[in-house]
């Protein structure tokens, strides 16, 4: 009698397996793919929470509501959570600068108070979302300032009373780029812009008073004091940071200026990196 081989197999068992192999497979896959899935949700959930957890602490801790409207922009409303806010007079942001959170779309719902962040996804488009469709992070926005570096190297885009020039480094300091307003030593100037002032937006610049008064500074929107300070003959560039929220959709002129008839008038003064946005 003729017998096959104990290790050889029939083709019905070899089809069998390749089946249960085949099987397996898929449930592999299928299980990958889910877990993949569920754990971009809770990602994204997670960065939902932060982001409203930040929106909360900017609504109480000196951001306000006023810019929070249901035609915000929200990549402005995400630059004013990273911009530095006032409260109990001290500065301080509610998410770190820089950050890029890299969603697909991005939604949000109400207005004042109630505004909060709705949905965030980093792997699908959502629908009525405002989104970005390349999924590379939600674009920083314009700056509303024109040559608010000085870096066309000179002063297009400004009314100057005739103080002011362009400087360039390495000669005079600069903050950022290779140029700088400097005003003059006559004890007074000032230099504007007419500006739309974005949803959301902060007003910022760089002074550095290079001698050892304290000169007087004070920034007017549409005639309207918006920062009131003095300067700092530290050596180096300080900042300033004014809250522009509840101005938001208006337009008028963005006025500097500098008063050091008070000082020795003999004080050089240089602005940079003038951005509103």
């Amino acid at each position: 009698m003729h017998r096959r081989p104990a290790a050889a197999f029939t083709l019905v068992e070899l089809l069998s397996i390749i089946a249960i192999i085949a099987a397996l497979t898929a449930a592999v896959m299928f299980f990958t793919v889910s877990y993949v899935q569920w754990s971009k949700t809770i990602s994204d959930q997670r960065t939902l929470l932060v982001l409203n957890d930040a929106l909360n602490r900017y609504k109480t801790e000196g951001g306000g509501v006023a810019g929070l409207t249901a035609n915000a922009t929200l990549s402005r409303i995400l630059t004013a959570l990273q911009s530095t806010i006032t409260y109990g007079n001290h500065g301080h942001n509610v998410m770190q600068a820089g950050v890029t959170f890299r969603g697909k779309s991005i939604g949000s719902t109400g207005t004042g108070a109630q505004y909060h962040f709705s949905r965030f996804n980093s792997y699908a488009d959502g629908s009525g979302d405002a989104t970005n469709g390349t999924g590379g992070g939600v674009a920083a926005p314009s700056n509303a300032v024109a040559n608010g570096g000085f870096e066309t190297g000179d002063l297009s885009g400004w009314t100057t009373d005739g103080q002011e020039s362009i400087v360039t480094s390495p000669i005079c300091p600069v903050h950022s780029g290779t140029h700088a307003c400097a005003l003059g030593t006559g004890g007074y100037a000032h230099f504007s812009q007419t500006v739309t002032v974005p949803t959301g937006a902060t007003l910022k610049s760089y002074i550095f008073a290079a001698g050892a008064d304290y000169p007087a500074i004070k920034i007017n929107f549409k005639g309207i004091t918006v920062y009131n300070g003095f300067g700092y003959g530290m050596g180096s560039y300080a900042p300033i940071s004014v809250n522009m929220s509840a101005y938001a959709g208006q337009s008028g002129t963005l006025d500097f200026i500098i008063d050091d008839s008070q000082g020795d008038s003999t004080t050089g003064f240089y602005f940079d990196d003038i951005t509103l946005q």
